[in-house]
């Protein structure tokens, strides 16, 4: 057995994050509550970080990145991979947060013509989502085991890879970041 590699992995944003967090198909939600918070500080869900890397339905490193091999490498990222906090706060380069209260000055909300494909027609659908500008970035403590496929280069890469795809919504247009990681 591989031993347990721990480490601080940061991602900072190289494009502004967009954000449009679902409830359900019939709540609409204010701009402000289409961030994620916790503690009165915009977070990015651990959730969301394994989603990235890998969901099999939507935009994924696994189902983007590794061909017929996506099912298997995303199985094994899930269950190889330990992501220590729940929510992780964003911060700016100075490592101040972002905070609930202030919204108005550190988010912009923008304003799009979503396109939903109804029956073979495009239905307008406005959106308003908040956009948090750049500099933003946030970091995590990881526990990794390498086994089979994913070794700790891979998972590595599958970081990399992320950043390409990015977090938030309408991605890779928003959220785009770079990866830092030091082994600790």
């Amino acid at each position: 057995m591989s031993s347990i590699k721990t480490a601080n992995v940061k991602f900072i944003g190289r494009k502004p994050l967009l954000f449009d967090r679902y409830t359900d198909n019939d709540t609409k939600l204010a701009p402000i509550d289409k961030v994620y918070w916790f503690d009165n500080r915009a977070v990015i869900p651990q959730i969301n970080i394994y989603s990235g890397l890998c969901a099999e339905v939507t935009k994924s490193v696994a189902k983007m990145f590794f061909g017929k091999k996506a099912k298997p490498i995303g199985m094994a990222i899930s269950n190889q991979l330990i992501i220590e906090e729940e929510f992780i706060p964003l911060t700016n380069d100075k490592g101040e947060f972002f905070s609930h209260e202030n919204f108005e000055r550190d988010f912009e909300v923008l304003h799009h013509v979503a396109r939903i494909n109804k029956g073979g027609v495009a239905i307008p659908n406005p959106k308003e989502r908040p956009s948090l500008p750049l500099p933003w970035q946030l970091s995590f403590q990881i526990q990794f085991i390498p086994a089979g496929d994913v070794t700790w280069s891979v998972m590595q890469q599958c970081f990399e890879y992320l950043g390409v795809i990015g977090l938030g919504t309408y991605r890779p247009l928003f959220g785009g970041f770079r990866t830092e990681i030091a082994e600790s």
